[in-house]
């Protein structure tokens, strides 16, 4: 026989695609008119990916997350006097990441993997702002897409032969270090 004609083929991957549902912790890092901060809130979602091989794995995912809240103040004159009015962001986000990951070990009850990938991500801030409860409020809304690039490590745990858990950090970098999203999911 000819070398190549002795070659076993390689195997087939165990599973072909999985589908996760995703609930999680999001820390996003967000400028502000005149301040920066980091914004905490709930996130969901939901991944499929699709296994080229046993350890190669691509992923789409999608996913929002509730709406935070920062209070501040600013200073503003009436009538050539100052007076400080109340001011509320609210933030929220949209994303829609696409992602290769590398799974170790194969047909094991626990895989560790890392990843990367972009993400775009729809960031909506609401400003209001007032002097006094009854008075007219300025209000603005801004709408932007960003686009991240992400690393990610996890791992994912079988509880029977059809059904995981799965653990993840996803690291979003954009100036610096933009988000943080700790997620656990079942598939």
């Amino acid at each position: 026989a000819s070398p190549l004609g002795a070659q076993t083929p390689p195997p087939e991957p165990l599973a072909r695609f999985d589908v996760t549902a995703l609930v999680g912790w999001l820390s996003a890092r967000k400028q502000y008119e005149h301040f920066a901060d980091w914004d905490q809130s709930v996130y969901g979602g939901a991944a499929v990916g699709w296994y080229w091989t046993d350890h190669l794995k691509t992923e789409v995912e999608a996913g929002a997350s509730t709406q935070s809240e920062k209070r501040t103040f600013e200073t503003s004159f009436v009538g050539g006097y100052p007076v400080s009015r109340d001011v509320v962001f609210q933030y929220s986000t949209r994303r829609l990441g696409l992602g290769q990951q590398y799974q170790f070990y194969r047909n094991a009850m626990f895989h560790p993997y890392v990843g990367a990938g972009a993400e775009l991500t729809w960031e909506t801030t609401d400003r209001q702002s007032g002097l006094f409860t009854g008075m007219p409020v300025d209000r603005s809304h801004v709408r932007e897409l960003v686009t991240r690039p992400y690393l990610a490590t996890g791992f994912k745990a079988y509880v029977s032969s059809s059904a995981f858990f799965r653990g993840h950090v996803k690291v979003a970098f954009r100036s610096g270090r933009d988000g943080v999203l700790l997620r656990f999911g079942f598939g």
